[in-house]
């Protein structure tokens, strides 16, 4: 859901994903080797297949060390505007031991049919809301009550999200769901809040970068947002709530250390991120994206000189037994 140049620019950033789960991939991987005659994995939101690949391997591996010659459905799934020429280049390229599908889809909608999946994977993507529905505020205008707003679309989209992955699982198939968020929910309104994210400190920091750059460019008068939302762990498992065919077996929170020395490469990370969305969203034209890429540099750079953190949280679901 990443956008191309998500792909070249963020590999590293598989590496907090993968640890934050793998212990979660792996319990699961071991109670699913046994329970059919063929699996199938469904990687949602898989970009041009970078990190997926490295995921898909690992999975693939893991299976076939506890089933071997057991047959492996491998299914990539991003948006219809996904670069699907350059996914397949780099999947091609891993050599992966299963029979592989592309499904061009929202995650907003059922990928494939009903009971066909046994281990469903999210990594870093379902912080991200549907796009034909988002609030109209804009997440550079602070207005009063914006962050609600924003708070009870992601409610409800998560709980879209679960819903549709649950009709997917067959029974006892299991979810990894890892998304940007974590932290603690503070009540009441603040100006410094940003209406797509929760209000833990990291957020502050991208929401300002963003700000700052778009007025050292000229541009703070465009209405620019980023569909997202940065969900605490409480917020997730309340949407989770929602869905009782599906059972929580775990979950947990992380971050990821930006260092000193990288604050160009997660300047152009954040760009490559987030700035498809936010040219759309504030019609900006190529000169002035470029600005404001330019800028992000370096007000990141500024920021960050003491370092920074991206939060994370992950659950780990199963699908109960149907009536």
């Amino acid at each position: 859901m990443l956008g191309p140049l998500y792909n070249t620019t963020c590999h590293h950033q598989s590496t907090p994903s993968l640890s934050l789960s793998s212990s979660f991939l792996t319990s699961s991987i071991a109670n699913l080797s046994h329970t059919s005659p063929k699996f199938t994995i469904l990687d949602l939101g898989c970009s041009t297949g970078s990190n997926a690949l490295t995921l898909a391997k690992k999975v693939v591996n893991q299976f076939k060390s506890h089933s071997c010659g057991v047959p492996l459905t491998y299914i990539f799934n991003d948006l219809p505007s996904n670069d699907w020429k350059l996914l397949r280049s780099t999947i091609s390229k891993g050599e992966l031991n299963a029979e592989i599908k592309y499904v061009p889809k929202s995650f907003y909608e059922c990928i494939v049919p009903k009971e066909t999946v046994d281990l469903s994977l999210s990594y870093i993507t379902a912080h991200w809301l549907n796009p034909p529905y988002l609030p109209s505020s804009s997440v550079l205008i602070q207005e009063s009550g914006c962050t609600g707003v924003w708070k009870v679309k992601a409610h409800y989209d998560l709980v879209k999200f679960f819903e549709l992955r649950a009709e997917e699982l067959k029974c006892k198939g299991e979810g990894i769901f890892i998304m940007v968020g974590g932290g603690e929910e503070v009540e009441g309104e603040n100006s410094g809040d940003t209406p797509y994210c929760n209000w833990c400190e990291p957020v502050g920091l991208e929401h300002s970068v963003f700000t700052e750059a778009l007025s050292r460019a000229g541009l703070s008068n465009r209405n620019c947002f980023v569909g997202y939302y940065m969900r605490t762990l409480s917020e997730v498992l309340s949407a989770l709530s929602y869905v009782p065919s599906l059972e929580l077996l775990n979950s947990s929170t992380s971050t990821f250390q930006i260092s000193t020395e990288s604050t160009i490469e997660q300047a152009d990370l954040a760009w490559s991120i987030h700035g498809c969305s936010i040219i759309n969203s504030g019609g900006l034209n190529e000169d002035e994206g470029e600005r404001v890429k330019e800028e992000l540099r370096n007000v990141i750079s500024e920021y960050c000189s003491e370092g920074g953190v991206v939060p994370y949280l992950c659950v780990r679901v199963k699908r109960k037994l149907r009536n």
